[in-house]
């Protein structure tokens, strides 16, 4: 059952939020989300960064920075739902904010129009053991580390890392490099990495199962566990399976190099 949005403001507009709370520039929230759940974030300017928790509580953290002397406005929007919670960073009034849909309702005209100077959202995350991660951004870049359930994570402009001891991970960028590590696979399903300029490094665990298929355009394709490959041999594509087969992985970029390590 959905539980009702929660709203924060952090420019100059009143708190409107039971559960959240502002300390200077920076909003907080925290409730307990369960393992299998999820928690969604969803920022247009600025990094995401997710560490483990150290108790059962989500803790949601995200300072405002900015230059000039008269901010856009930011609110912050919290839904929670039997799936886990989604939280948004919204500018301005409008904006949509859920799971598959978010539209940061940013116009260009007041920065156009010098009335206001632009901001930055910096999120700070902490996940208990088990809950899932989604994390989202624009222009910034994503860090997940220290979790142990299946991640997503995207940017457009900005570099990934990720580490789970329990994946898979899919992670998307446009502008910039993606560095996964999974230590086990806990659910069934794809891994996927794909970026544009940037190299794809995914890291392994050594006992692997897998369809592997990794191409770039401008750069070269490695890997560290031995191939039965399908198809010719190329250095910048390779495909074939490692161990008995199975999940598919997939590794892609444009222009960098695309490499598979084995874990420890």
């Amino acid at each position: 059952m959905k539980r009702a949005a929660l709203v924060l403001c952090i420019s100059a507009g009143a708190l409107t939020a039971c559960r959240g709370s502002r300390a200077g520039d920076t909003f907080v929230w925290h409730d307990a989300v369960r393992a299998g759940q999820r928690v969604t974030i969803h920022n247009l300017n600025g990094p995401v960064r997710v560490r483990a928790a150290s108790g059962p509580d989500v803790e949601i953290r995200a300072a405002k920075h900015y230059k000039g002397w008269r901010p856009e406005r930011v609110r912050f929007v919290v839904t929670t739902t039997d799936e886990g919670a989604v939280v948004c960073a919204l500018w301005g009034s409008g904006g949509e904010c859920s799971e598959s849909d978010y539209r940061a309702g940013k116009s260009v005209w007041p920065r156009i129009l010098s009335l206001r100077s632009d901001v930055q959202v910096e999120f700070t995350v902490a996940v208990p053991s088990g809950v899932l991660v989604n994390a989202q951004t624009t222009n910034g870049g994503v860090t997940v580390e220290g979790v142990g359930a299946p991640v997503k994570a995207g940017t457009v402009n900005g570099s990934i890392r990720v580490a789970t001891s329990a994946g898979p991970v899919t992670a998307s960028t446009v502008n910039g490099s993606i560095v996964a590590r999974v230590d086990s696979f806990a659910a069934v399903g794809p891994m996927t990495l794909t970026t544009v300029n940037g190299s794809v490094t995914a890291e392994l665990p050594g006992a692997l199962d897998a369809t592997v298929d990794m191409q770039t355009v401008n750069g070269r394709v490695d890997s560290d566990f031995p191939l039965t490959v399908t198809g010719a041999v190329s250095s910048k594509r390779l495909r074939g399976t490692v161990g008995g087969g199975g999940r598919e992985i997939k590794l892609e970029t444009v222009n960098g190099r695309v490499a598979v390590r084995r874990g420890a």
